[in-house]
Order: structure tokens, then C-alpha cells, then sequence
């Protein structure tokens, strides 16, 4: 079994408090270790820089948002750790809806929510922020 990295021990991560009232899930099972919820890209927005990023706690998402650059991301997932995209509920704002696991493609190491090979980004349709 592989050991959780703490993703707050990593250098590059800026925590950022959002004013956020209630993170609850549309199911009430974990997920993933982390729950991305939105991205940021380059200036020509062709490849993903960073995430926005919350821990799963099972029953709900953190309500703590980290900014985690995309190549963390990636080596998290090399080492094990899980991460999935989550959008808000179109019928309930106040809740967040399951979305894909997020996979890292080999070669120029890319992440993406799909399984096919193709080298860009693709974390579904996430809102920029």
C-alpha cells in the first residue's frame, strides 16, 4: 500500500482560504485523496500551469483550497496519490458533483481526465480561475 504524501509539506503550494459555506458531496464516499476544482493555464492557454485543489474527506470536500502547480500534481499521481475533478451541482450550488479521475499522460507528462494518449491538457470543462 502506498503512503499519502502530505500535499502541504510541498514547497510550491499556496494555500488560499476561499469563503466557501458548505462543500457537502452528492455521494457520500471518498472519491479521491485530493478534488480538483479548477485550473489556471498559460498565457496562450495550451497547457495547465495549476490546480485548485481540496482534500476528499469522505463525507465532504475541504473547505481549505490549495493553488498546487501542475507538476506536483503529477508526481503525486506517480507516487500513488488519487485525484478527480469535481464540479458544483447544477440543481444545488452548495454541493459538488462527481467528476473524472485525473490520469498523467506519459512522454511530456500532461494530466487529463480522459484515457487516450494525446500530448495537451485536458482536465474536462473545469472553470478557470
Amino acid at each position: 500500500m502506498h503512503e499519502k504524501a502530505d500535499i502541504t509539506s510541498v514547497k510550491e503550494v499556496l494555500i488560499i482560504n476561499k469563503e466557501v459555506k458548505n462543500m457537502e458531496k452528492t455521494e457520500k464516499t471518498k472519491w479521491a485523496d485530493y478534488i480538483i476544482s479548477g485550473v489556471r493555464y498559460n498565457e496562450p492557454k495550451t497547457h495547465i500551469v495549476s490546480v485548485e485543489v481540496h482534500k476528499d474527506l469522505g463525507d465532504s470536500i475541504d473547505t481549505a483550497v490549495q493553488i498546487v502547480p501542475k507538476v506536483t500534481v503529477i508526481q503525486n499521481i506517480d507516487n500513488g496519490i488519487t485525484y478527480m475533478t469535481i464540479t458544483k451541482d447544477a440543481s444545488n450550488p452548495n454541493k459538488w458533483t462527481k467528476g473524472q479521475i485525473v490520469r498523467v499522460v506519459a512522454g511530456p507528462k500532461y494530466i487529463r481526465t480522459d484515457e487516450d494518449a494525446r500530448t495537451k491538457d485536458n482536465l474536462s470543462s473545469l472553470p478557470e480561475f
